[in-house]
């Protein structure tokens, strides 16, 4: 279903912690959301969680051609409406939005992210494009394109994000990448970020979590490992597949980061409650915003003017643990918004 963005993130506003997102922060979340085309299926909102962290609260919505968002879309753009809030990659969300197309039929799954900017500049957010064909869907787990394929789609994504031909080199590395991951492993999702100064790619990828370790040394990554392996011992780390980012440009670059989302609800769980621990060990989360977060996970039943039938609410959560350029760690809070019409 599409998600009525102003009047869920009212109703979910309540368990929003003023410690992660003050009141100019939330209202900088409504605005922004307020502003986008109905395409939505799902929403997340980044938080830090250092104590000196930043005032600014990140933005990502899904739009998904399970879900409707690609006929959404195609449906405003037909309208002859301009859509300026989707950003430079315009040319990206009309092939996108074309059934017919290369992107349109490849890619079941698009994100969007808004980095936050606490002043009245308008943001220009940028694109995540999904690689697995079966992202989103009822299917079995993936077994991913092949390294070829999942090139070709990738430099015609990134073609239309970019406006402009992507680097060769660049390209080169993510296939070759690509043909390095073990058995199991699949490209997931990939972008580029011009907004940020930067053409390289950040590309997320899927594997057996025991495997990530040689997989890096495979493809170069020049990275921390110490920090690496300290991040691989955290308590709540999946045991099985693992989607891990990274990012390359001419070369592999020294970030990597992965996704904390131990099974059971945060604050039911000793594994959420030991990672939390460690994460505050480490000093790099302050206790209360960790536990903020940790507060915001649950369910609701909420009704909503805009919406035909009760929807049932579910917020979400997850952590992810990055090694930056300098070795040390990062840890972030993803807030999930996920929702459902409430039938029964």
């Amino acid at each position: 279903m599409l998600q009525p963005l102003p009047g869920l993130l009212a109703a979910v506003d309540p368990f929003l912690s003023d410690l992660l997102a003050s009141p100019a922060a939330r209202r900088r979340i409504a605005e922004r959301a307020a502003s986008l085309p109905p395409i939505w299926s799902q929403s997340c909102i980044e938080c830090r969680l250092t104590a000196q962290a930043e005032d600014r609260c990140d933005l990502l919505f899904c739009a998904s051609r399970q879900g409707g968002g690609q006929r959404a879309l195609a449906a405003r753009l037909r309208s002859g409406r301009p859509i300026p809030e989707l950003g430079r990659a315009h040319r990206f969300w009309e092939a996108w939005a074309d059934p017919e197309s290369e992107i349109g039929r490849s890619v079941p799954v698009v994100w969007l992210e808004i980095d936050d900017t606490p002043d009245d500049r308008a943001p220009d957010p940028f694109v995540f494009m999904t690689l697995d064909p079966t992202y989103g869907s009822a299917e079995s787990a993936s077994a991913g394109l092949s390294p070829e394929r999942a090139r070709v789609l990738a430099e015609e994504g990134l073609r239309r994000m970019l406006d402009d031909t992507p680097d060769r080199a660049a390209l080169d590395l993510f296939e070759r990448c690509a043909r390095l991951l073990p058995e199991g492993g699949y490209m997931l999702h990939l972008t580029t970020m011009p907004q940020r100064g930067s053409r390289d790619l950040r590309v997320s990828a899927v594997m057996p979590a025991d495997q990530i370790s040689s997989w890096l040394g495979a493809i170069g990554w020049p990275g921390d490992a110490r920090t690496l392996a300290l991040m691989l011992d955290l308590p709540g780390r999946p045991r099985g597949l693992l989607a891990i980012h990274f990012e390359i440009g001419d070369a592999v670059r020294p970030t990597v980061a992965l996704d904390f989302r131990p099974h059971d609800r945060p604050n039911e769980s000793p594994a959420w409650r030991a990672l939390l621990d460690r994460l505050v060990d480490l000093d790099v989360c302050d206790r209360a915003r960790g536990q903020a977060a940790l507060d915001w996970a649950g369910t609701q039943l909420v009704d909503l003017p805009e919406a035909a039938w009760s929807m049932h609410v579910q917020r979400d959560l997850f952590f992810k643990l990055r090694v930056q350029p300098d070795g040390s760690l990062e840890a972030k809070a993803y807030l999930g918004i996920l929702s459902s019409y409430a039938l029964l």
